[in-house]
């Protein structure tokens, strides 16, 4: 596959390629899902919980071990902590480290 040439060897500002997004081929994917767990608590138990996940906080309370072997860094909280509880719009969650597998802002 040739790609036009005002993308051929265009990087991004961190050194890493652009793909344009005719390439990645994403109006039909080939399997969508959505997943969902019942949690059995107030929206007021669940949220401080919420409102802290990322890499760079209180973790995805997952397979921790699994995500660091594959150097993500992360370690999930095992309490609230008062310093994750803010999020604004706009504010995003980090799910990787800066420079994972070439991602420049994780």
């Amino acid at each position: 596959m040739t790609r036009p040439p005002r993308h051929r060897g265009r990087r991004n500002h961190c050194g890493g390629r652009v793909v344009p997004p005719a390439a990645l081929n994403v109006d039909r994917p080939i399997v969508q899902t959505t997943e969902a767990v019942w949690i059995d608590a107030p929206a007021s138990a669940v949220w401080p919980r919420l409102v802290q996940m990322g890499q760079d906080r209180g973790g995805l309370y997952s397979y921790q071990t699994l995500e660091n072997f594959v150097g993500l860094d992360y370690h999930n909280a095992d309490r609230i902590h008062s310093e994750w509880q803010h999020l604004a719009p706009g504010d995003g969650m980090r799910v990787a480290p800066n420079g994972w597998f070439g991602l420049c802002d994780g």
